[in-house]
């Protein structure tokens, strides 16, 4: 269960899925759900082009794509 109240635990399911923890607060409120299966199905269909830009963002501060 994700558990809005504990920070460590938000920020576990922010880093996991890539996303905010607004919009995982926006999730849980608008799915009325604590269920991290349910929360994920609305975050992907909700945020697929934040999670795009989010990925390119990660890729490019490990170093996998450099830019000339």
């Amino acid at each position: 269960m994700v558990h809005p109240e504990d920070g460590n635990n938000i920020n576990y399911w922010t880093k996991k899925w890539g996303v905010t923890s607004f919009q995982l607060n926006d999730a849980i409120l608008y799915t009325g759900s604590l269920n991290p299966e349910r929360l994920k199905e609305y975050l992907k269909k909700e945020n697929w082009l934040h999670a795009f830009f989010f990925a390119l963002k990660r890729l490019f501060k490990n170093g996998a794509v450099r830019v000339h």
